[in-house]
């Protein structure tokens, strides 16, 4: 295995130590961890006592020696975090992510979600080990055989290969996998039984700014983990809606955290825009909403923009993050690092916001819809066992722009759920909460029309809150009501476009919070 080899073996003690303390059957994260051990490189200097290679060995035999005794003695914090600074000599950072990692007082829920953390990220590199010596041996087959290489059976055979470790069954699963049941363990059922109750929590629901949004959903808002889509044709406001998730969540969520000792984090990573292009879009949307008054872009002080931007997202405790690829030389694997990344600075990320997953949809398959519908189940499989809720766009095929051009008020209603996605009809099998939205116009006016489509675990919703509109405001673009007396929510627009009523704008089904 590549990488730190330091932090993969604190990783280790990590989850054996909690795995110690926490009831349940953890025979698949001992396997997972010896097979870790056996593929990990460590340092190779070895000069006296004090080369990297010997401090890794040393480290690494206190992992073998947990794993060994296991759960027949228990272990002392105390003693463990000494072990550890003693086979790490002046590598203090991380025995200091140890005692992070491994507090004092952790409640049993916790600790559950940090062995499954540690078991999915170790199952993810052991993967990318498996598939980079399945690399190297279709290579040498090809380049360095002195008999004739039959292409097609090659590829073939190659391709069945790789698919044990790009699909979520048999010994190859993505990182998204959570573990088995069997009834003859007890300890099995009683881990899947917390997990549901996880999955199906309330707790920790991600608020959006818009009243309509939240009620859709069922909950009030997101639930961690999820996979959310939001489907429109070009130019319906699917990045406007992107960059509104982006800025709310943060903006009206008080972090409900996972663990205690991470710091909460909201992800924007932009495959298509700028930072330069979404960031002032971010700004003039809550600068206008705050003062009720347009600002022009090109007047903008950077300084005083930059410690607003900064004081109104961090105000209720998160971190905001910005970050553009060029998805040309990106890959859905890129995107799992980059949140790995973020996990090893300490970071809990509980929205990831991506502009669009699609465009990082490449590889060797001849179908598109293959390579669409693999991207998204990579990102979601690592995601939800994580708690990263993730929001991202795609756009409506031909067949959804030729019932547009049928008539524009129903459109969404005609479409939530009919896959009518560009390059890929089986998408939604792929997402947990799906979104389609089209704009509006009216004469000077402009709405956002909405209609919640599939939604895991979101039957119970009312029907009447499934269709919802809002106006776009001339100061402010589509203004959060998530906290207003009388939401802004329109649930016939119909309505309201045959209304000359200059009050006929928020038509209401309820107060802001009845629906959950």
């Amino acid at each position: 295995m590549s990488g730190n080899p330091y932090l993969t073996l604190i990783r280790c003690v990590t989850a054996l130590y909690l795995a110690n303390r926490t009831p349940g059957s953890w025979e698949e994260l001992y396997k997972t961890i010896q097979a870790t051990l056996t593929h990990t490189e460590l340092p190779t200097t070895l000069i006296g006592d004090e080369g990297d290679g010997m401090v890794a060995l040393n480290l690494r035999s206190t992992v073998e020696w947990m794993l060994e005794v296991k759960s027949s003695i228990e272990f002392d914090r105390k003693d463990l975090i000494q072990r550890v600074r003693l086979n790490l000599r002046d590598i203090s950072c991380y025995v200091q992510e140890l005692e992070n990692a491994i507090p004092e007082e952790i409640g049993e829920e916790i600790a559950r979600r940090r062995i499954r953390a540690i078991l999915s990220e170790l199952k993810y590199d052991l993967n990318l080990v498996n598939i980079r010596k399945l690399i190297s041996k279709v290579n040498h087959r090809i380049n360095y055989s002195k008999d004739a290489v039959d292409y097609g059976t090659t590829l073939r055979e190659f391709q069945d290969s790789l698919s044990k470790y790009t699909t979520s069954t048999g010994d190859g699963e993505k990182t998204g996998f959570v573990g088995r049941l069997s009834t003859e363990d007890l300890g099995d059922v009683e881990d899947t039984f917390h997990k549901a109750k996880e999955v199906n929590s309330t707790e920790g629901v991600l608020k959006t700014g818009l009243v309509g949004m939240n009620r859709a959903c069922g909950v009030g808002g997101f639930r961690r983990g999820e996979l959310i889509n939001f489907g429109a044709l070009t130019h319906h406001y699917k990045t406007g809606m992107l960059n509104d998730v982006a800025r709310s969540v943060p903006l009206h969520n008080v972090p409900w955290m996972w663990d205690e000792k991470k710091k909460p984090a909201v992800v924007r990573i932009s495959f298509e825009n700028k930072l330069e292009q979404d960031l002032p879009i971010i700004y003039r949307s809550l600068i206008e909403q705050d003062t009720g008054e347009q600002i022009d872009i090109t007047e903008v002080d950077p300084v005083k923009a930059s410690r607003y931007i900064k004081d109104r997202l961090e105000s209720k405790g998160y971190t905001f993050f910005m970050e553009c690829y060029d998805p040309n030389n990106f890959t859905v694997y890129d995107l799992l690092d980059v949140i790995m990344g973020y996990e090893a600075k300490g970071y809990e990320i509980h929205m990831l916001v991506v502009d669009y997953l699609e465009l990082i949809a490449r590889g060797s398959a001849d179908r598109k819809d293959e390579l669409i519908n693999e991207v998204f189940q990579v990102v979601r499989n690592h995601c939800f066992p994580r708690g990263i809720t993730v929001a991202t766009g795609h756009q409506l095929s031909t067949e959804a722009q030729q019932i547009w051009r049928e008539g524009a008020l129903n459109f969404t209603q005609r479409v939530s759920n009919g896959g009518y996605y560009r390059n890929t009809k089986s998408l939604a099998t792929k997402l947990d909460l799906e979104f389609v939205m089209c704009l509006i116009r009216n004469g000077e006016d402009t709405y956002l029309s909405v209609a919640r489509g599939k939604h895991r675990g979101g039957e119970r919703t009312p029907a009447k809150h499934l269709n919802f509109a809002y106006k776009f405001e001339k100061v402010g673009g589509l203004v959060d009501d998530v906290d207003l007396e009388v939401p802004r929510v329109i649930y016939d627009l119909n309505a309201v476009l045959n209304n000359s009523s200059d009050n006929a704008g928020y038509m209401d089904m309820g107060s802001n919070d009845d629906a959950w």
